[in-house]
């Protein structure tokens, strides 16, 4: 179907209206000139979109009176552009030439969907961000040069253009845009006239803010009102296109002169001083001052009511170049004298001078007492106390005084204060302690510290340690472990209630309410999770969970099916099996066709369950691994006794019974005789020697152990429930192998060599770049029936090269004589070839009826920062793998993992055998660039910030949670999973931060709380405080073994896990920041060096002498290195700092930016390092001679006389700075010198020579 167009352009015959509107429409700065095509978007790089004189469907011209026809616009593309209007020419001397000037407007095509928009705008908009209707207006007597019908004008002296609502856009008409003065007025206030200077964006633009104040004066006493008009630059074009000068590209911000932000979790009341009237503002909203002149100071009366008994009121002073962070003391006005004495209020006030004067109101922390105990805090030196009354809505605002270290102690009623601890440890949960000597308890509690939405302020949540938690249907009782008093507590259904040890046990004990049946005692000082026997054979579950994030809970609920540890089946003819806990001498006897649900005797103990044939010769008991599937089995040798009265032997069915177990097998029989008995009652002692099964298997969510002597029985169940990996000794066979007895009906397996993916930003400029790339080949050969590595790079090369022309013979010389037929090498080397190539990522998927097997690799990643003037050049890369253990381990992917998953719908079983990822060690390189300009590019896919309102609100929310919702319960309502070992291996990163770099930005981002954070720090710290090289950070590895978990409860566990380690490295982050050098570095890397002298030859204990001082003697070089190059490493770094503080102080970017990329270079080796460092001496006194005399000229060119001065002042500085920041650097490359060459001694420590 053939595109079809609707056209709806201006007309170019005037048709004046008397509407003032009407003026819009005919102009050409109107907006809503839409072009609709149903055809689809086509790329084609062969056109222009100026393309000549050329028309077709994709081409389109205008005419517009007065102006040659434009040149043919195509709009295949979205593009965003400005097209030229150029003035007919006349045809005779007597034609009157209607315009002198060339005029631009903005062609702006959006193709989304197959559905196309074409708008033809004015460049200049006006867009209003009052919370008022604005009336937009111009002097009549400007519109009357271009509009000739004076009728439609009328005779006021302003004509209204159009009325804009609230954060609308209006498009100015281009002749106006060009030549007018704009004016505005608040449409709904009447009262207030028109300002008298016109709005220019030209005047704008001469104004060093590019921003001006209009004042429209009310009637009678009304104060005037004030506006603010900023001339900020459009959205980029794109395609990149020059703006032309002289062309109002811009967007005209009407804004309020101020604005006043609630971030308080109260509400305020406000009033200018003069007025007498004071206005409400809530929590979360914001308001515009509209009355408000900032020429001259004026005091803002702020009220807060009802704030912890009291109302407060306090003096805010709005002038031009307030500080950034103001204190705000207020004073209670209505409260008694007696009870305001550890009553303190202070707001703290940000000014942000953006498109207005923008005014926080905030408190710098929240506190908030959830341990329903009365508690004070205050600053480490600070008199002043803070009451922090136990409410769950109420937050206490707390602030520290100036002078004093920001630290803080609490107290819990007459306490003595706890250890000073760190508000500002965003993320971190830690525990305080308060002794009370008066009632003799220690006051165990959990500080959270955590940003609020809103970004400004902290909140700090003071908790109980310890919850107890009854979600069961019974009123319960419990006591800690006490000698001396019987305490017991009441803990009714449904309550959450804190607990406060008294004793250092921490082990309780529980039962019922009216009951006199207690339970076994059980610690809450390990997690863990249990049975517990109560009275009438019931049972009460407990689990210990949480520390980490959370406060730890006990939390009790009623029994439910697969509760139990364990239940024991015995399907033994005529045989006792005895179970019982490891180290306990309590034994359950369990006889023949009987199963018993079985719990711990003492939950305190290891928890292991042990058995054993009653009445067995071998008195060694076995253990049962309960913690996964598995089977085993064990030969005994036990004694029947068997009464001849009750039990006849008959030898026809021994051997039936044998039939059925053909492993038994029994010894002669005795027979006895007891004197008090009658000669009928025979007893018979039978000696059998038997193999007894067991199986370890889940029944739904209940773990079962099954013990039976018949090996048919074993292998049914095995073949039903278990199907292991491996096993250590397979019942009358072979080790079973994966998915035994299924067939697999979905085999999966695909390979890639490399993969590359371009990060590509709304400027088609190319920002990153993610690869997976193979491991280089790696060639061995089989001497003395072993595969060694071939380590001469040369002939590996060499190798490689044949193999990928596909050559079968090749030689070179006589020295190298290679059969790639046979894969075999006579010379120099005699022996089969083996050529070892992992792929870039490998992936392996098998599926069965109940099992899933999934295996990736990923062999080597790297992400590269593609901008041309990145700091860094690559972002993320795996760290080099020592080479003897690719000899001994071979090539080590960077990411691997593992999973084996088992699902039995019928049986409600889902289990996961084994769920395994491994990372190995790893470099993060950033610069602020490259984070500022991925945020760009992916700024579409990141969620809209909420209101302020709406972020404030969440955080009251958290605020009013009560205890119970704060506690880490168990949900037993969401679908359990069973991991039999999950695990995530220890995770090294290398991090290295630069604050250089620059953004490469494509789109106006609309300042918010969140980059005026990042913008401050940037800025605040200072020419030293810069980078961040490669700072070690180590996590420990993530376990689970024999756990029931829900896929949340898995995930925030990790989660939580990873996070507090790196929360508590930050301080190893602080300390290796490039501040003054990198001390921490150097204690590091003597403890790494010693660390391997001492820990690498037990590795390798059970090998040969050799082998042993081979490893020897690579651990102390490797310990030299570390030693050695840590302390040139500390040294360059120290030396670094200064250097990069005077490159700064000098203020001499082209200084700076060459000096960046010469410290960037890595020296090849010593001699290198050392010539460079001559060279940067060099560098520095020469851009010290030639600044003196250049820097005076050039400011003298751009400001005048005040430049001349500046630019002598800043010369001088850089004949000091520059030269002594030279030294300074030859000084650091010559210690990163030194550092290379002992990095290289320690790296060779893990290579090996070839044999």
């Amino acid at each position: 179907m053939p595109n079809r167009y609707t056209i709806d352009l201006i007309d170019t015959t005037w048709n004046y209206s008397s509407s003032p509107d009407g003026l819009l429409t005919r102009a050409l700065g109107s907006a809503g000139h839409v072009l609709t095509s149903a055809g689809a978007f086509v790329f084609d790089d062969d056109d222009d979109y100026l393309s000549g004189e050329e028309m077709d469907h994709e081409r389109l011209r205008l005419k517009v009176d007065g102006f040659d026809l434009t040149s043919t616009l195509l709009h295949r593309r979205a593009c965003l552009q400005l097209i030229p209007l150029t003035p007919d020419k006349p045809k005779d001397s007597s034609e009157i030439i209607k315009h002198s000037i060339k005029y631009w407007f903005l062609l702006d095509i959006d193709v989304s969907h197959g559905r196309k928009v074409i708008k033809i705008l004015s460049p200049l908009k006006v867009r209003n961000s009052l919370t008022l209707d604005l009336d937009i207006l111009c002097k009549t007597t400007d519109l009357e040069k271009y509009v000739p019908d004076r009728d439609v004008l009328g005779s006021k002296e302003y004509t209204k253009l159009t009325t804009l609502a609230p954060d609308q856009d209006y498009n100015v008409p281009l002749f106006l845009a060009y030549h007018c003065d704009l004016f505005v007025c608040p449409s709904q206030l009447r009262r207030y006239q028109i300002h008298n200077k016109g709005i220019y964006w030209k005047d704008l633009l001469m104004t060093k803010e590019k921003a001006k104040c209009f004042t429209c004066q009310g009637s009678g006493e009304d104060r005037s009102f004030n506006l603010k008009v900023l001339c900020k630059e459009q959205s980029k074009l794109q395609p990149s296109q020059e703006i032309p000068k002289g062309v109002p590209y811009y967007i005209l911000h009407v804004k309020a002169p101020v604005m006043i932000h609630n971030f308080l979790p109260y509400d305020i009341q406000f009033s200018l001083e003069g007025t007498g009237n004071f206005s409400s503002l809530t929590h979360g909203e914001s308001t515009p001052l509209y009355t408000v002149e900032q020429a001259s100071p004026q005091k803002l009366h702020i009220q807060l009511q009802d704030y912890i008994g009291c109302d407060w009121t306090g003096i805010f002073e709005i002038s031009q170049g307030l500080e950034e962070f103001k204190a705000v003391s207020m004073a209670p006005y209505d409260c008694a004298a007696d009870e305001n004495s550890n009553k303190q209020l202070t707001i703290i006030v940000n000014a942000k001078e953006k498109l207005s004067l923008d005014l926080y109101f905030y408190s710098p922390y929240w506190v908030l007492n959830k341990t329903e105990l009365p508690i004070q805090i205050r600053g480490s030196g600070s008199d002043a106390v803070y009451d922090c009354c136990p409410s769950n809505a109420v937050p206490l605002l707390f602030r520290f005084k100036k002078t004093k270290r920001k630290k803080a102690k609490v107290r819990v009623y007459n306490s003595k204060w706890s250890q000073s601890f760190s508000m500002d440890t965003i993320g971190n949960s830690g525990v305080v302690i308060c002794y009370d000597k008066e009632r003799q308890k220690r006051y165990r509690m959990m500080l959270q510290c955590q940003w609020s939405s809103l970004k400004l302020t902290r909140i700090v949540t003071i908790l109980p340690f310890f919850l107890v938690v009854n979600n069961s249907s019974h009123n319960l009782r419990y006591m800690e472990e006490n000698e001396e008093t019987d305490l017991w507590e009441d803990l009714k259904k449904g309550k959450c209630c804190p607990l406060w040890p008294r004793t250092t046990s921490e082990k309780m004990f529980i039962k019922y309410e009216d009951s006199g049946v207690v339970s076994e005692h059980i610690p809450f000082n390990v997690l863990n999770n249990t049975v517990l026997r109560m009275e009438h054979g019931s049972a009460l579950c407990v689990e210990v969970s949480g520390g980490i994030e959370t406060p730890r809970t006990i939390t009790f609920t009623d029994y439910d099916p697969g509760d139990a540890p364990v239940r024991v089946e015995n399907l033994c003819d005529d045989v006792f099996i005895t179970i019982h806990q490891i180290n306990q001498h309590q034994m359950t006897v369990l006889p023949a066709d009987r199963s018993i649900l079985y719990t711990w005797d003492d939950p305190t103990g290891p928890r292991k369950l042990m058995w054993n044939v009653y009445g067995c010769s071998n008195k060694q008991d076995s253990e049962v691994d309960i913690t996964k599937d598995g089977f085993y089995f064990k030969q005994l040798k036990i004694q029947l006794v068997q009464e001849s009265g009750t039990y006849k032997y008959s030898p026809q069915q021994g051997r039936q019974r044998h039939d059925s177990s053909p492993e038994d097998d029994s010894d002669a029989v005795d027979y006895m005789y007891d004197s008090d008995m009658d000669n009928s009652t025979l007893l018979k002692t039978n000696s059998y020697k038997m193999k007894i099964y067991w199986i370890s298997f889940l029944d739904g969510q209940q773990r079962v152990v099954l013990f039976t002597r018949d090996s048919r029985v074993a292998d049914a169940a095995r073949m039903a429930h278990v199907n292991d990996l491996c096993s250590p000794k397979h019942v009358g066979g072979p080790a079973p192998k994966m998915n035994e007895g299924e067939q697999a009906s979905l085999l999966t397996m695909f390979s890639l060599d490399g993969l590359s993916l371009s990060v590509v930003s709304e400027a088609y400029e190319e920002v990153a770049l993610v690869s997976v790339s193979s491991m280089p080949a790696m060639w061995q050969i089989e001497v003395k029936n072993k595969l060694k590595v071939l380590e001469d790079v040369t002939l590996v090369t060499w190798l490689e090269d044949k193999w990928i022309h596909g050559l079968s013979q090749a030689s070179l010389e006589d020295r190298i004589e290679v059969d790639f037929a046979n894969m075999r090498m006579t010379k120099p080397y005699i022996g089969d070839l083996c050529r070892v190539c992992p792929p870039g990522m490998l992936f392996q998927y098998r599926r069965s009826q109940h099992q899933t097997f999934v295996h990736t690799k990923i062999h080597h990643i790297q992400v590269d920062n593609q901008l041309y003037d990145a700091y860094y050049q690559t972002v993320l890369h795996p760290a080099p793998i020592p080479l003897n253990m690719i000899k001994k381990k071979g090539p080590k992917p960077f990411i691997e993992f593992g999973m084996i998953r088992r699902q039995v719908p019928e049986n409600h079983v889902d289990t996961f055998r084994q769920l395994q990822v491994i990372v190995q060690e790893f470099s993060v390189q950033l610069d602020w660039g490259f984070i500022e300009s991925i945020q760009d590019t992916f700024a579409d896919l990141v969620p809209k910030q909420e209101s302020e309102c709406a972020r404030l609100q969440s955080d009251l929310i958290l605020a009013q949670k009560h205890l119970s919702e704060l506690a880490e319960v168990k949900d037993r309502s969401t679908k359990q999973l069973f991991f039999e070992m999950c695990k995530i291996s220890p995770l090294k990163i290398h991090v290295s931060f630069s604050f250089r770099g620059t953004p490469h930005l494509t789109r106006d981002n609309q300042p918010n709380i969140t980059s005026d954070i990042k913008e401050f720090l940037r800025n605040s710290v200072g020419a030293t405080f810069i980078e961040v090289k490669d700072v070690e950070l180590k996590f420990g590895y993530f376990e689970k073994r024999g756990a029931s978990l829900s896929w949340k409860q898995l995930t925030n566990q990790a989660v939580a896990h990873y996070r507090q380690q790196l929360i508590l490295q930050v301080y190893v982050v602080v300390l290796g920041l490039d501040v003054l050098g990198n001390p921490y570095g150097l204690m590091q890397d003597i403890s790494q060096g010693l660390g391997d002298l001492f820990y690498e030859p037990l590795l390798d204990t059970i090998q040969g002498d050799d082998e042993f001082s081979e490893n020897m003697t690579r651990g102390f070089q490797s310990a030299m290195g570390h030693i050695v190059g840590g302390g040139a490493n500390s040294v360059a770094r120290i030396t670094g700092t200064f250097g990069s503080a005077l490159a700064y102080l000098s203020f001499d970017k082209e200084f700076q930016k060459k000096r960046r990329r010469r410290m960037q270079q890595q020296p090849a080796d010593l001699p290198h390092s050392m010539a460079m460092a001559g060279k940067g001496f060099l560098t520095g006194i020469k851009y010290g001679l030639t600044g003196i005399v250049l820097d005076p000229y050039q400011g003298a060119s751009e400001d005048g006389v005040e430049g001349f001065f500046k630019g002598i002042g800043r010369g001088i500085l850089g004949l000091i700075t520059q030269p002594i920041g030279g030294v300074l650097d030859m000084v650091s490359l010559a210690f990163d010198g030194v550092r290379s060459k002992t990095g290289t001694l320690a790296f060779d420590g893990f290579t090996e020579s070839p044999s």
